[in-house]
């Protein structure tokens, strides 16, 4: 029907147009306007051509005709946008699928678009008002096509009694305040009360012994007071009980009425939004909307676990589970999940690194480089991305500030430059193996993520510098299949919770160091056996033995490994320091060891404690080294900032690290 509309007014403006082009050319040979034989039937029956003449005879034919022409264009175009609005319908869509970043969440959105020639308008209603409109876009399968979308926001409609309800509540506040200034002002007059008899008690006890001391004791006023004070106390004891009771409940009632207040404002002022939609969909099909909200966020939190089984061997478990809020204002149902690490605004494209230009600066003169990353790119083309550009500027003055102060400082403090490279994961998926119901709350909740055995073994660490007990510490491998971020991590030791601690980012099949905590059937000493001086020439040189005792009070052998340290100087000859060849020989293979701590002047040695090793029998570990300086010379130590370096580096390179440079 509509099409058969739209055909008839365009078969009607076409003879129009075709009457009005002979009425020129006839009019052009005649000027007696004798073109009445013209003979074209309307489609209504009657002869429009000869209305056209008879109207142009009278000097109107030409200008009504194109406006008649006109009016039949409008009156089609206006039919075919009242079709397209009469297919406008409205959609919610179902929720299939939500990636949760660390700040927010990315949802997508299936709609079913019915089978139609035409231009469907979709309205999806029911957005939340967490949304952010700028994000949302639509995908759409091989039959379909979707010609324009747009969010735009919606008030939701105020409930006409919304200002009478929270006048009431606030009403009703008022009151329970004042319900509960009169209860903790018995409150307090009760706990008076209870002073008094109090003092009345103990004024008694000191007549009744007078009256003893001086015989003329009264049983008889005696026992009566004695039952008043008490029987007044337990009324009094009671009622102030009953007060605590009252005020607990007013105190309940009034975070109540706060919380209903909130609601009901929110629910009256926040807005809702809308996606307005165009497509085209011949034979049907699907359209994905996918837009961000706020509102939500997720932790990692860990749960690594040792036992024994029944042959003994200890096994290992990690479970990583995410802590996660979800206030977004729409709930999820069975909505296939994703928790990622990474920002939905990150650069695609890699950095890019510029050149290094230096230049001398004479004593007393200010330096001229830019120092700021804060850069005004007015100047540049307006294709360029103005944000990717201020990143790379950002950090290529990081990195020049870096190599800076490799070339104009000492390189026993530069551990910061020479940092991993991999001390972070920096962005990772977890892909949740099932579907997952999340309501919409602002509380936490926790979703699990994987669970998983891990290789390794448990040994001990002691070192009696600063600790006289020994340490649990397992060295496992991450056999999980999956990148680990870091987080903090729950302990636990044949089912018993021993402490917390953080886990290191752990890329999949890395190592990864572990504690558990102290055994206290293990006590370590560090003793100095001697230290003997001579002079050369012009250097002192001193050699210091060191003696380090363990004693263990285990059944069985432990393997432990022995950790000291002497000292390391700077490679410009003033000391120099050297480990005695024997007790060099002794110290740990390990591969890590000897690349990362060594060099570091951390020395050491992997040994093997036997059972019921204590008093007589204690475990003697004896080591020397030797340190030359010029005689009028002082040694100091590093400061604090060195220090926090260095931990930050045997923290990232031997607690899960990549392996990093060369230590210094």
């Amino acid at each position: 029907m509509q099409l058969a509309c739209r055909m008839r007014c365009f078969v009607l403006v076409a003879k129009h147009l075709v009457a009005w082009m002979a009425h020129v050319r006839c009019c052009n040979n005649c000027r007696q306007n004798r073109c009445s034989t013209m003979q074209h039937d309307s489609p209504t029956g009657q002869n429009e051509n000869a209305r056209f003449f008879t109207a142009s005879k009278k000097g109107i034919g030409m200008n009504r005709c194109i406006r008649y022409a006109v009016l039949c264009m409008t009156a089609f175009c206006f039919q075919d946008a009242h079709d397209v609005n009469a297919a406008e319908q409205e959609l919610k869509g179902t929720i299939t699928e939500v990636t949760v970043y660390r700040d927010l969440a990315r949802v997508v959105r299936e709609l079913r678009v019915p089978a139609t020639q035409e231009i469907q308008h979709l309205r999806v209603t029911g957005l939340p008002a967490q949304i952010v409109p700028r994000s949302a876009f639509t995908e759409a399968d091989a039959n379909t096509s979707v010609r324009s979308m747009r969010v735009v926001a919606k008030r939701a409609a105020a409930d006409p009694t919304y200002l009478d309800r929270l006048k009431q509540l606030r009403q009703k506040k008022g009151g329970l305040l004042k319900k509960l200034r009169v209860a903790e002002n018995v409150a307090k007059a009760v706990e008076q009360d209870l002073l008094t008899v109090d003092k009345l008690v103990d004024f008694s006890a000191d007549k009744v012994k007078q009256n003893l001391d001086r015989a003329t004791l009264d049983v008889q006023s005696v026992t009566a007071l004695a039952d008043f004070t008490m029987q007044r106390r337990r009324e009094l004891a009671s009622e102030f009980l009953e007060t605590q009771v009252e005020i607990e409940q007013l105190e309940k009632e009034l975070e109540e009425n706060e919380q209903q207040q909130n609601k009901t404002v929110s629910e009256n002022v926040k807005a809702t939004y809308e996606a307005v939609l165009s497509a085209v969909a011949p034979q049907g099909g699907t359209i994905r909307l996918v837009y961000e909200v706020t509102g939500v966020n997720w932790l990692p939190r860990y749960s690594i676990r040792s036992q024994q089984d029944e042959a003994g061997i200890r096994v290992f478990s990690i479970q990583l589970d995410a802590i996660l809020v979800q206030d977004s204002g729409e709930p999820w149902d069975d909505v296939a999940l994703t928790l990622s690490t990474s920002t939905p605004e990150s650069q695609a494209a890699r950095p890019l690194l510029t050149p290094l230009r230096v230049h001398a600066v004479a004593p007393g003169q200010e330096p001229t480089s830019q120092q700021s990353s804060d850069v005004s790119l007015a100047a540049q083309p307006e294709w360029l991305d103005q944000e990717l550009m201020q990143h790379n500027i950002h950090l290529n003055l990081l990195a020049s500030q870096l190599q800076v102060m490799e070339l104009t400082t000492a390189a026993e403090v530069q551990r910061e430059v020479a940092r991993d490279a991999g001390d972070d994961v920096a962005e990772e998926n977890y892909v949740i193996d099932k579907k997952v119901k999340i309501v919409n709350h602002p509380r936490v909740q926790t979703i699990s993520i994987l669970q998983e055995k891990l290789t390794g073994r448990m040994h001990h660490v002691a070192t009696p510098l600063l600790s006289s007990f020994a340490f649990r510490e397992a060295e496992l491998t991450n056999t999980s299949g999956q990148n680990l971020i870091a987080g903090g991590a729950d302990v636990y030791l044949d089912g018993e919770f021993v402490g917390r601690t953080t886990l290191s980012p752990t890329t999949a099949g890395q190592r990864m160091t572990i504690g558990f905590g102290t055994d206290r059937r293990i006590r370590t000493r560090r003793e100095l056996l001697g230290k003997e001086e001579a002079v050369q020439g012009g250097n002192r040189r001193s050699t210091l033995k060191h003696r380090l005792v363990i004693s263990s009070y285990h059944e069985t052998p432990v393997p432990i490994r022995l950790i000291d340290r002497i000292p390391i100087v700077a490679k410009d000859g003033a000391i120099s320091v050297s480990l005695d060849p024997s007790s060099e020989d002794a110290l740990s293979k390990d591969a890590l060891y000897v690349r990362m701590q060594r060099p570091t002047g951390v020395l050491r040695w992997d040994l093997e404690i036997p059972a019921g090793s204590f008093g007589s029998k204690a475990y003697d570990h004896e080591y020397s080294y030797s340190i030359e300086l010029d005689r009028q010379h002082t040694i100091v130590s590093n400061d604090i900032q060195q220090t926090l370096g260095d931990l930050r580096f045997q923290k990232t390179n031997m607690g899960g690290g990549m392996g990093g440079g060369a230590p210094f």
